[in-house]
């Protein structure tokens, strides 16, 4: 028994985490333009 690295999990939870970090990027985004509408919304008035 060595300090041998699970690869497959690192691998897996690497994965998990970059398509996460996709994801709260587009949240992100969307949180943006939603923000932008309501400014906009707001001026108009």
């Amino acid at each position: 028994m060595g300090n041998t690295l699970d690869w497959p999990a690192l691998y897996g939870l690497i994965e998990y985490f970059s398509l996460a970090g996709a994801e709260v990027e587009l949240v992100i985004a969307s949180l943006i333009e939603i923000k932008d509408m309501v400014d906009q919304l707001r001026q108009a008035r």
